[in-house]
């Protein structure tokens, strides 16, 4: 819509409206224009975008509170390195499969806060109704946040999916492997019958009865879905 006022010595406001073929020309009072004129004025202004930085490939979910940061990626299923150490300075190195999984993280002012780890049993594609599963190996307590310590130092986002790398070759542990998948087998035993397969089954993996939505607002309480059609 186009709209076009001419103000004339001695004349009425002439106004012109044109909406695509149609045009409408009409007379207004200075006091009525006025109006118009001071409701455009009061009109909402736009929203400003909200821009994230450039995010870590496989982001699934960014947000900022102020200083604090939560930031998730995806690992696609496949081969990562399973370590365990057998004695004294021996360890069992093997390369298994994992499902696909949940990788979250927190900063504040850069430093990592807070890290969890959970499981999916489908490729489809994530919802709010998602249901979770139990990272099925070891160094990730019941609350789905890790055993594993950082250094206690800034990290950029660029860093986070190195870190993830970084907790998937570190040694895993005896102490947090029981009740975290049904495959009837001890640790060990595990460990070697992944290393046949080409795929984890997820059979094998324990739901955590949570969705995606009621695991999230444990790390971002405020965070609250947002309809995708508008």
């Amino acid at each position: 819509m186009h709209v076009v006022i001419t103000l004339t010595d001695g004349q009425l406001p002439q106004v012109t409206v044109t909406e695509g073929p149609a045009v409408r020309h009409y007379e207004t009072t200075p006091e009525v224009l006025a109006e118009l004129l001071v409701d455009a004025d009061d009109g909402p202004a736009p929203r400003p975008w909200t821009v994230s930085p450039i995010l870590p490939p496989h982001t699934v979910l960014w947000a900022q509170q102020g200083d604090s940061e939560c930031v998730v990626l995806e690992i696609p299923a496949g081969p990562q390195p399973w370590v365990l150490p057998t004695g004294e300075d021996a360890v069992t190195a093997l390369v298994i499969p994992l499902p696909r999984l949940l990788f979250l993280w927190t900063r504040h002012r850069g430093r990592i806060t807070q890290k969890a780890l959970v499981a999916l049993n489908t490729d489809a594609p994530l919802t709010p109704d998602t249901p979770l599963f139990a990272y099925p190996l070891s160094n990730v307590y019941d609350n789905t946040t890790l055993c594993w310590t950082l250094p206690d130092q800034p990290y950029a986002l660029t860093d986070i999916p190195g870190l993830a790398r970084t907790f998937f070759a570190t040694p895993n542990n005896w102490d947090l492997t029981r009740h975290r998948n049904q495959s009837g087998l001890d640790y060990r035993a595990l460990g070697a019958a992944l290393a046949d397969r080409d795929t984890f089954p997820p059979e094998w993996l324990v739901p955590l009865h949570l969705t995606w939505t009621q695991w999230i607002t444990q790390f971002v309480p405020q965070a609250e879905p947002v309809a995708e059609d508008r």
